[in-house]
């Protein structure tokens, strides 16, 4: 049986705060979004992830300034040109049925992280699609994203994966199974040191970007800390999608679609059910 998880404080306040916070950020940002939609329009055929994650070099994926995922995912992404990526596009938009929530459909496509996916051929949306779909309770959608965590990993998913992990302990054996594989097959790929050097220079760049605008910008990966903690709290109180926010030692634009999960059933009846 799930635990009871009492509530601190009335969430209302936070709701409100958070939709305060992002039309602040979504103003912050209006010079962002208006260079991102003249890009759409004017270089609709350039992807940049999609061209830099596509055309890999598997034996030196690190090479790729930009691709911060696991070595053994460099391998699979070799299919990329095959599927096109029109097809590869086309596929989020039909993934946007399954969630069934015409709400959440119309909050990504109404907002600029799912065109930004779109342009950059990213995988940010299929991400976000899979978490929803396992938060339903759908065995094969949570050992997809179980895959998905150890391959592509963002911090944002981990907080997803640890919920999924507690609160379907009919997943945790093939769960375990799939990670002592990843971890076998990282050690035997020889680029462990390799991808745990290159996340740490990629992490100190996107934390200095600009664009950022948590703490990490000002005192680094001590963030990070901070950042686990917050996140922490708020996955025991059951708030998915905020902790998977808040997870990230830095800010990205495309990641606020995650609060989307704030309005899956699953979470909400937990919630009031208090359990």
């Amino acid at each position: 049986m799930d635990r009871a998880l009492p509530s601190p404080l009335e969430w209302r306040p936070l709701r409100w705060a958070l939709i305060a916070l992002g039309v602040v950020m979504f103003l912050l940002n209006l010079d962002t979004l208006q260079r991102e939609v003249g890009g759409l329009m004017q270089e609709r055929w350039r992807h940049n992830d999609w061209d830099n994650f596509a055309y890999l070099d598997p034996h030196d994926p690190y090479s790729e300034p930009a691709y911060v995922w696991s070595p053994l995912a460099a391998w699979p992404l070799q299919l990329m040109p095959l599927i096109g990526y029109p097809l590869f596009t086309a596929g989020k938009f039909a993934a946007l049925l399954l969630v069934r929530d015409w709400r959440v459909i119309a909050a990504l496509l109404l907002t600029w992280p799912f065109w930004f996916d779109v342009r950059t051929g990213n995988t940010v949306t299929y991400v976000l699609i899979a978490a929803w779909l396992a938060l339903s309770g759908n065995r094969w959608a949570i050992y997809v994203f179980y895959t998905l965590t150890l391959l592509i990993p963002r911090m944002i998913m981990l907080p997803v994966a640890v919920w999924l992990f507690w609160k379907h302990p009919e997943t945790r054996k093939v769960g375990l199974v799939l990670f002592a594989v990843n971890a076998v097959l990282l050690l035997l790929s020889g680029q462990v040191d390799d991808w745990a050097r290159h996340l740490a220079e990629r992490s100190a760049y996107e934390m200095a970007r600009d664009q950022n605008w948590l703490p990490s910008r000002w005192i680094g990966s001590a963030w990070t800390i901070g950042a686990v903690a917050i996140s922490a709290v708020l996955l025991w109180y059951g708030r998915v999608g905020i902790s998977a926010l808040a997870a990230s030692s830095y800010f990205h634009g495309n990641y606020v679609v995650f609060l989307l999960l704030e309005l899956h059933p699953s979470l909400r009846r937990r919630r009031r059910s208090g359990g």
